[in-house]
């Protein structure tokens, strides 16, 4: 008994780990509206909270740009933008801007 148990232990050790894990999205919100505490962007949950909204994003420049768009749509003017060490530019956050909600 102790042997199988044994070796059921020693065969979940070898299973691998997912390859990788989202990494976090992070944008500073301008504005002085309250933030909702959470928000669905791209079928994933981001939290919000002292002007800050995280969640899970592509670090993929287009799915970045498009996340941003739809976080502005929904919360309001998105000052920085960050996935990972990919930043989002001037350019790219007024683009990313262009529909954001009225605070």
């Amino acid at each position: 008994m102790k042997r199988i148990l044994s070796l059921c232990l020693s065969a979940l050790a070898v299973v691998p780990a997912p390859a990788f894990a989202a990494p976090a999205g992070i944008a500073t919100i301008g504005g002085d509206a309250p933030l909702p505490a959470q928000i669905v962007i791209d079928s994933k949950l981001w939290r919000c909270a002292d002007g800050k909204c995280q969640g899970p994003a592509d670090q993929r420049r287009v799915a970045a740009e498009r996340t941003c768009k739809d976080l502005a749509r929904k919360v309001g003017t998105v000052e920085t933008f960050a996935i990972g060490e990919m930043t989002l530019d001037s350019e790219q956050l007024a683009t990313c801007n262009k529909g954001a909600k009225a605070s």
